[in-house]
């Protein structure tokens, strides 16, 4: 759809190719809704946003990637809440989420992120926002390998991830990824619940070798104290394997914050 407009769309299957794009939003279109809706993506997008446009709600449904983004939002325009949906990224450098825009997006319900292909992501932020993104209840598999991620924090300056909210991270991948460039300080607020064990609070846990919880990385240590990694408040790592890495300040931080881990 391009001319704007509100769509509503449920209990569609589209196949996506050849760059092509399943729904496009465009030029103010607002307030769209799409339900219990599947998406194989060969080569484009599942969905687009662009010219200032809305999607209310993705809620059910999958989101197959083999080459390009689940749903892809431009600049200027909102994705504002993903519920319960299931993105498998199985293409290389893919998304199942890529957001370049500044608005707030909530991830909730049981939505699953289930990353395979190498140097792809679950969600990826790339917004210059500085309002945070919300996580809850939400599920994250990364097995990639290396440069593949759960979430990529590229520009945005916080993330709240809240509880009910697990990473299960294997063959040589990583959990979180954070660019430290200096824009902006990188906030992420791990706000598990009461106790430990991983179904009591916000947990990433590792298994195999060489995966990393956090990575710090494409930092530059002539910049001052914006490159600050603010780690707040409750997470739990699991480690099982051999050369697994929890905090990986590769990029340098100029400082790390951390008030409560439990191993």
């Amino acid at each position: 759809m391009a001319g704007g407009g509100k769509v509503d769309v449920t209990g569609t299957n589209f196949a996506i190719n050849n760059s092509s794009i399943g729904i496009l939003l465009n030029n103010h279109s607002n307030n769209s809704e799409v339900k219990s809706s599947n998406f194989t993506v060969t080569s484009g997008d599942g969905i687009s946003l662009k010219n200032n446009s809305t999607l209310s709600l993705v809620s059910g449904g999958t989101f197959d990637v083999a080459d390009g983004n689940g749903i892809f939002v431009e600049s200027g325009s909102t994705l504002t809440r993903v519920s319960g949906t299931t993105f498998n990224v199985s293409g290389q450098n893919d998304n199942g989420i890529l957001k370049e825009d500044a608005g707030v997006t909530t991830i909730e319900g049981g939505a699953s992120f289930n990353v395979t292909g190498a140097g792809s992501t679950g969600v990826s932020y790339n917004g210059a926002n500085t309002n945070p993104d919300v996580i809850t209840g939400s599920n994250f598999t990364v097995s990639g390998g290396q440069n593949s991620s759960g979430i990529f924090m590229v520009r945005n300056k916080e993330i709240d991830i809240n509880s009910d909210t697990t990473m299960n991270v294997s063959a040589s991948s990583i959990g979180i990824a954070i660019n430290n460039d200096g824009g902006n300080e990188r906030i992420i607020k791990f706000n598990g619940g009461a106790g430990t064990g991983t179904n009591k609070s916000v947990a990433i846990n590792l298994s195999g070798d060489k995966n990393i919880a956090v990575n710090i990385q494409n930092g530059n240590y002539t910049g001052g104290t914006d490159r600050k990694i603010d780690l707040s408040d409750k997470l739990y790592v699991g480690v099982v394997g051999n050369e697994n890495v929890v905090y990986n300040n590769q990029g340098p931080a100029y400082e790390i914050k951390n008030k409560k881990m439990v191993f």
